[in-house]
């Protein structure tokens, strides 16, 4: 088999069992964030450390996203300042966790998505508990297989825990405990990682929802429009005075 037909072929096997094993855990973290938003609260989207980060640049101004909310993205976890530096060092400071909740204002009765594919490093465990000491709900997208699998106590926080034993839910993405897919033959190193893709798809598959709920109770959505196409800019404008004294990122 063709080594690209293989990897999609895994692809879709995932991305099923993301959609027909947790209906009610979807039904549950879209009504966290429908009620958080209807309550005049904040929504923190936040992927922290490493390839993580995307997690938060997907939905930042990005057409057909909710224009509601914040996306978080710090520059020291990540990997525009130095690949090596973030992973080997820097999302293993727990106390960092601790001072990104501060300084993006998380308070109590928002509602904070966290996306992490492995959901060990301390940064992320360190965040996720200081969210939910100022009163925040904490919905987490991560892999169990990994968290629950990995034995390296120098990649952890120091409570040994995974993000899926603190989030007050989770959403399964699924990935492998090692990430990768593919194995052949002719080496012994397995490749083609799906974490950042089986993230993102469970993600999509989570704010598509909300937005769907919050539509059908007759609420006017902010949608962020394209900026590149006609009228883009202008229309995306009332949104970003409402926003930009909230989301220190934009």
């Amino acid at each position: 088999m063709k080594a690209y037909v293989e990897y999609l072929n895994f692809l879709i096997k995932l991305i099923e069992k993301v959609g027909d094993r947790q209906d009610e855990k979807f039904e549950q973290a879209s009504d966290i964030i429908v009620e958080t938003l209807l309550d005049g609260k904040m929504v923190h989207f936040w992927g922290p450390g490493g390839h993580s980060s995307i997690f938060a640049e997907d939905v930042m101004y990005r057409e057909g996203e909710l224009a509601c909310i914040n996306p978080i993205i710090d520059p020291n976890i990540s990997l525009g300042h130095g690949a090596l530096k973030e992973i080997n060092y820097f999302e293993r400071v727990e106390k960092l966790g601790k001072i990104i909740v501060k300084y993006n204002r998380i308070k109590e009765g928002d509602a904070v998505v966290i996306g992490s594919a492995y959901g060990v490093n301390p940064v992320c465990i360190e965040g996720a508990l200081e969210c939910k000491k100022v009163g925040a709900k904490v919905i987490a997208i991560t892999s169990p297989a990994f968290s629950d699998s990995l034995d390296n106590d120098e990649t952890r926080h120091a409570t040994g825990k995974g993000l899926n034993e603190i989030a007050d839910i989770y959403l399964n993405s699924y990935s492998p405990f090692d990430d990768l897919i593919m194995k052949i033959d002719e080496m012994d190193q397995k490749f083609g990682p799906v974490g950042t893709i089986m993230q993102l798809i469970t993600l999509k598959a989570l704010t598509t929802t909300v937005i769907k709920k919050l539509a059908q109770k007759g609420v006017e959505v902010p949608i962020w429009r394209n900026a590149l196409e006609k009228g883009g800019t202008e229309f995306n404008d009332k949104y970003l005075n409402q926003l930009w004294c909230k989301v220190k990122s934009m």
